[in-house]
């Protein structure tokens, strides 16, 4: 994709209100961990659909990677200490950057 093509479709968007809300912590492929994202999905994907173009769901759901499992394993990465990381996360965005 064309820069010049994304900067066209987003000129319009000067400023941006995305809000999304990040639920309990959850593991995954042995021993990644991620935060599922539980309110504001709706607006992402719009938003997502906006700067790549399509208009179509292709299951990229928002979620924060705290631990990725191609990373080594970290001893803080067990299910046990789930249970006590902080949950309920809101993260806001007013700007979309471009990175080339």
């Amino acid at each position: 994709m064309g820069c010049e093509a994304l900067e066209r479709r987003l000129e319009d968007l000067a400023s941006v209100e995305l809000t999304l809300i990040f639920g309990e912590p959850q593991s995954f492929n042995g021993h990644g961990v991620l935060l599922p994202c539980i309110a504001g999905e709706q607006d992402f994907q719009a938003l997502r659909a906006r700067v790549l173009g399509i208009h179509r769901n292709a299951g990229h759901r928002p979620h924060i990677t705290l631990a990725h499992p191609r990373n080594p394993r970290a001893s803080g990465n067990s299910s046990n200490n789930l249970a006590g990381m902080a949950h309920g996360t809101v993260v806001s965005f007013q700007k979309i950057s471009i990175i080339i």
